[in-house]
């Protein structure tokens, strides 16, 4: 075997390792047509092989079609990947190119006159050095395609940027070294005897862009990695079936077959392994398990993590969990989510929660207002590398915040930002460091992680709201529980004002009906004078007598209104001075004496006390109301007997006066209801008529005011009554 067919079978190998990543990869346009591309590579390599190790000028005409085939597509197919690749839209070039390919096929099979001489050539045979016609418009047609396919790559990577300009870039390189190496085929054929060792650079492509795939992304391999290995797989079971097959053909039918079937193997084994191909689930499943657990556990884990974010209504257990799935599964050294909190006008990023990041390298990142703006007008996954890539080839060097953020970025540790997003409104971002496998981020990582933060947005969104509902909820309930305590508050103030107003109604009335009746009956003496008078009845001396009690009556009666009404307003005021209590009830008791009452009765009234009796604080005015009041009534319902004085000193500082009559005293509802305002029991009304039932409401006042307690000791029917005040002792 010659170096050229080696160059051949070295390029079928590459080219078709790449094919078979491409086809196995399969979801979008790019990885089929670059498959195809590949396909063609292998068609024109394995002509070349069998050209070159065939000894039979037949057979090495069909392999030169064969190969030539595989040459016709080659550049019609790179230049339609190269349209896709770059998003140019030119279908009629394309549909134009693959015609004038269909057309050179059909012609090459014909088998027009100027391809039919073969000579041996280099150990070989080779097409005529006599280039016909065709041959020279193949070759023009081949250069041309190749040409304009580079100049298109040319121009995209002058206006490109980051990784998509590293892209081209390799991409550009890798075809260019085997379009190179590869063109020296046609030398021969215009009687160039240049030896084709160059066809080895066809083997370089592939690595070139096989490169490019692992590190820049240009097609995405990684999950390629798993589908390749069961292909490989499936291809050696297929090639051991074979041989078995071969072997057992050859014993059972005497080594019958020919060189032409060996010859054919290499177009017979693909259909067996599309064949097996069909077959190949068990395979993937133990891939998946076995071999590649890690990668598989990765997807199903982010996938089923995407699906269940939607169940949960609690902010924090959807972070951590993204947090933690993340970091555990896909794995990477530094995992985290930011949220954005702020009004409109000041709007910044939060930490949520971060796993392997610095705090103070993740707040500086939280922090910077450029990343909140970048985001905000271009909410895609952002790429550290690609950032840098950027900034480095020139494409934001009027912008000096794009290198502070490429700077910022790569000093947290932060390889990947996935914006998360709801209703196209920036709420949060992912922020992820370096894969702990030292890998760049897949096309596939990035899809997956994308859709991701998609459910990841939705789902924090939701959250949000929901805490938004809650908190609403819970201040609403406690604004509502606030009115309802003010609500009861100001409702047992108006049932107590209710209560007030209902007693005040109560003393209105009796106030009314006391009124009525205590006025009546000095109003009713007055007008008997008057008329007794006016009839000659009562002399002038008389007549004004009656009137003057009558008009005493009024005024003592509408005194004991204002007081109580005073007591009742701005309530009691003493003026205290230093006072002298024995001799205040001695002057009202000898005073009390000189009454008719008193002495048209017979009653003695006694004063008992103790040997020096200290000095009390009180105000004299008031005090001798109170005493006056409690004699008076005394006098009023004792008939016949005493009315004795008690003074003596007291516990804390007090002296206790007490005055007992030999009166006829109360009973036991009575005694309950003294005390209350313009009460009179019905022994009071009997013996003393023109009562207003205010004196000992007012006396009590006095007390309190004072410092001092007012009660009734005691009290029984036919026996009399005794009452009981306090005064403080003067210090």
């Amino acid at each position: 075997m010659n170096l050229f067919a080696i160059s051949g079978i070295t390029g079928v190998a590459t080219s078709a390792l790449m094919a078979t990543l491409m086809f196995a990869r399969g979801k979008n346009k790019t990885h089929f047509i670059w498959g195809f591309f590949c396909v063609s590579v292998v068609i024109w390599d394995f002509g070349v092989f069998e050209l070159a190790r065939t000894i039979n000028i037949s057979m090495a005409l069909f392999w030169w079609q064969i190969g030539t085939l595989g040459m016709t597509f080659i550049p019609v197919i790179f230049n339609h990947f190269v349209y896709i690749f770059l998003g140019i839209k030119n279908k009629l070039l394309i549909y134009s190119s693959y015609l004038i390919a269909i057309a050179f096929s059909l012609l090459l099979f014909i088998q027009p006159a100027d391809i039919l001489s073969m000579r041996w050539t280099f150990g070989q045979f080779y097409y005529n050095y006599n280039a016909g016609p065709f041959y020279i418009a193949l070759t023009i047609f081949f250069f041309m395609m190749i040409g304009w396919g580079h100049y298109k790559l040319i121009r995209a990577y002058n206006d490109s940027s980051g990784l998509k300009k590293v892209q081209i870039k390799y991409f550009f390189i890798g075809t260019l070294v085997g379009f190179s190496g590869g063109s020296f085929n046609f030398l021969p054929a215009y009687g160039i005897y240049f030896y084709p060792i160059l066809n080895f650079t066809i083997v370089l492509y592939p690595l070139i862009i096989g490169y490019a795939i692992i590190k820049h992304r240009l097609l995405d391999i990684r999950i390629v990695i798993r589908s390749f290995f069961i292909y490989l797989n499936v291809l050696l079971f297929s090639y051991l079936l074979f041989y078995v097959f071969v072997l057992a053909s050859r014993l059972l039918f005497n080594g019958a077959f020919r060189i032409e079937f060996y010859s054919a193997d290499w177009l017979l084994i693909p259909l067996l392994v599309l064949a097996v191909y069909l077959l190949d689930g068990i395979s993937k499943k133990i891939a998946n398990k076995y071999l590649f657990f890690g990668l598989y556990n990765y997807q199903s884990t982010i996938n089923n993590l995407s699906k269940k974010l939607n169940n949960y209504i609690d902010l924090n257990k959807i972070i951590n969990s993204i947090v933690n799935t993340i970091a555990k599964t896909m794995p990477v050294d530094h995992a985290g989510v930011l949220l954005v909190s702020g009004d409109k006008e000041r709007l910044k990023f939060q930490v949520a929660k971060v796993v392997g990041f610095g705090g103070k390298k993740a707040l500086l990142l939280a922090r910077d207002p450029f990343l909140m703006k970048y985001l905000q007008t271009s909410p895609q996954p952002l790429v550290t590398e690609e950032l840098a890539a950027s900034v480095a080839d020139g494409q934001h060097k009027k912008s000096e915040s794009y290198r502070e953020l490429s700077a910022l970025l790569e000093q947290s540790g932060v390889s990947l930002c996935l914006p998360l997003l709801s209703n196209n409104k920036l709420i949060g971002l992912i922020i992820l460091g370096l894969k702990l496998s030292g890998d760049a981020y897949s096309q596939e990582d990035l899809q997956l992680l994308s859709t991701l933060s998609y459910q990841a947005g939705i789902a924090i969104s939701n959250a949000q709201f929901y805490k938004t509902v809650k908190d609403f909820n819970l201040v609403l309930q406690k604004k509502v529980d606030q009115q309802t305590r003010e609500l009861r508050a100001r409702a047992k103030i108006l049932q107590a004002q209710n209560v007030k107003l209902n007693k005040l109604l109560e003393v209105k009335n009796e106030f009314l009906r006391l009124v009525n009746h205590q006025l009546n009956t000095p109003i009713s003496i007055i007008k008997n004078a008057a008329y007794m008078m006016e009839n000659k009845k009562f002399d002038e001396v008389k007549g004004i007598s009656f009137i003057n009690e009558g008009v005493r009556r009024m005024e003592g009666v509408l005194k004991d209104f204002w007081d109580a009404f005073a007591v009742e307003g701005e309530g009691i005021k003493l003026n205290f001075v230093k006072t002298d209590l024995a001799a205040l009830i001695d002057k009202l008791a000898d005073d009390a004496r000189r009454l008719d009452t008193a002495k048209n009765k017979g009653l003695e009234i006694k004063i008992v006390r103790s040997d020096s009796l200290p000095s009390v604080k009180t105000d004299p005015v008031q005090l001798s109301q109170v005493i006056s009041n409690l004699l008076d009534n005394a006098i009023a319902y004792t008939p016949a007997g005493s009315i004795i004085f008690s003074l003596r000193i007291a516990k804390n500082n007090f002296v206790k006066v007490s005055i007992t009559d030999s009166g006829y005293g109360m009973d036991k509802n009575e005694k309950k209801r003294i005390f209350e305002k313009f009460y009179r029991g019905d022994r009071a009304r009997q013996y003393r008529p023109g009562g207003s039932g205010l004196g000992l409401y007012i006396a009590q006042k006095i007390i309190r005011a004072n410092g001092g307690i007012l009660k009734l000791e005691k009290s029984e029917v036919g026996k009399g009554t005794t009452f009981s005040f306090t005064v403080p002792i003067w210090k």
